[in-house]
This record gives structure tokens, sequence and C-alpha cells, in this order.
């Protein structure tokens, strides 16, 4: 896996506070401190072609795709 400092909009970079939305209805939405950037590829294959997409490793959560964040502090 490819580590980056930033995402590729330079929107994100490591050591940001983001706020990411939670998919399971059960479990509220978070914040969270950056630690790195990487592409995350989703294994559907042989249903569905293979997904690739910008992910976020973070601090107390495992990792996010950058498309869930709703926000990012201005610290």
């Amino acid at each position: 896996m490819q580590m980056r400092d930033r995402t590729r909009d330079g929107r994100i970079a490591v050591g940001a506070r983001v706020f990411v939305k939670q998919h399971a209805a059960s479990h509220p939405d978070f914040w969270d401190t950056v630690r790195g950037v990487c592409d995350q590829t989703t294994l559907l294959e042989p249903y569905a072609r293979n997904t690739t997409a910008e992910a976020l490793v973070l601090t107390d959560h495992s990792w996010c795709f950058v498309s869930d964040v709703l926000e990012v502090a201005d610290d």
C-alpha cells in the first residue's frame, strides 16, 4: 500500500481532524485524525468490477473513504 501525505485535491493532509459519516445506523458520525492517505480497492469480482477509491487511514478508527468526510476542521 502506497501511503501519501495529502489527498489528490490537496484538501486533506496528515494530521487533519475530519468528521466522518458512519454508514451503520446504530453508530454515530465521528471525528478522527488522519494518519495517512492511500487508495483502497474494494474486491467485488466476479459479481462486479473491483473499485478503487482514495481513503484515509485514521487514528481511532481504522480507515474511511475520502468521500465519507463531511467536514475538515480549521485548526
